[in-house]
């Protein structure tokens, strides 16, 4: 995506099966790899809808913060969705990812927030794989918050030719690109309100 939008981009990962923040502090390795000068680090644990887990996400998202910055990069937190079947906790994760990017003066992602407008907009919609995991459109629509949060597109920037770049990038197919686009840009530009 990055380089069908003119962007020169370098992208790596620290990654572990059931990382939560807290485990990757512990691990050490994402701190280390900090000196190597990264631009933005996007920080992710699951949905953190719980009040422990929103606890967890606040603290060592703080933690993280710390290094983070004194490498001379910006904190990203990556809003991530619940399970399928969890669906009525989609409000708590996104509130759990707002106050911890708050608290850490970070870009947020807000994926989980995406992904309720789409799945609202249309039901049928397959963003999941397996019932947590992301579909290769799941995986889109993360992808477009992502790229919308981190190099936000101006009003002249944001036109037909653009979107159709995004378009063939991503492979979308037209059917469901406006609505991915939609969910996405709505989710960063104007974030829902939460009873």
């Amino acid at each position: 995506l990055a380089r069908a939008m003119g962007r020169d981009v370098v992208v790596d990962a620290v990654t572990a099966n059931d990382y939560s923040l807290e485990d990757h502090w512990k691990d050490g390795r994402a701190q280390k790899r900090l000196a190597e000068r990264w631009d933005f680090v996007v920080l992710q644990q699951g949905p953190s809808s719980q009040p422990d887990s929103r606890t967890l996400l606040i603290d060592y998202a703080r933690r993280f913060g710390a290094p983070i910055r004194a490498a001379g990069a910006r904190p990203v937190i990556f809003s991530a969705w619940p399970a399928a079947n969890r669906v009525q906790d989609f409000p708590e994760a996104i509130r759990s990812h707002r106050l911890a990017a708050e608290a850490l003066d970070a870009v947020l992602a807000p994926v989980a927030e995406a992904w309720l407008r789409a799945l609202s907009a249309n039901r049928r919609l397959r963003l999941y794989a397996d019932g947590l995991h992301a579909s290769s459109t799941g995986s889109d629509l993360a992808v477009l918050v992502l790229w919308f949060a981190i190099f936000p597109a101006g009003p002249q920037e944001f036109d037909d030719a653009y979107l159709e770049r995004l378009s063939r990038a991503l492979a979308l197919e037209r059917a469901s690109r406006d609505l991915l686009v939609d969910a996405a840009t709505r989710a960063v530009d104007e974030p829902m309100p939460l009873n």
